[in-house]
């Protein structure tokens, strides 16, 4: 996972320095992070109030990507959960959890 976070940090570089392949490229992985979200948010049944963590070095509120999400979630009424916590808090509450609801279907039992 390392290489890919670099592989990440070159290309939101040469996007900055309006690298035409590099801006589509962070185009498409803010396209697939909207994706994931608006489908959490139809499998979640979310109402106008729903939000997501934007969590991770690429999408850092400063980084173009992060941009490109927070304006693309914006025109599908999905907010941005501004200071979320750390990621291993949301993965305690869920192991935590009495039962798995509503993430039951997502489960696969080995």
């Amino acid at each position: 996972m390392h290489e890919i976070a670099k592989f990440a940090e070159i290309v939101s570089e040469l996007a900055l320095g309006s690298n035409w392949s590099a801006k589509k490229i962070l185009e498409s992985a803010a396209d697939e992070i909207v994706l994931i979200a608006k489908s959490a948010k139809t499998m979640c049944a979310g109402d106008v109030n729903f939000e997501v963590a934007l969590l991770g070095g690429v999408l850092n509120p400063q980084s173009y990507v992060h941009k490109l999400v927070t304006e693309k979630l914006s025109k599908l009424d999905v907010k941005i959960l501004n200071n979320s916590p750390a990621s291993i808090t949301g993965a305690m509450k869920l192991a935590n959890m009495a039962t798995a609801e509503p993430f039951q279907e997502f489960i696969k039992v080995l």
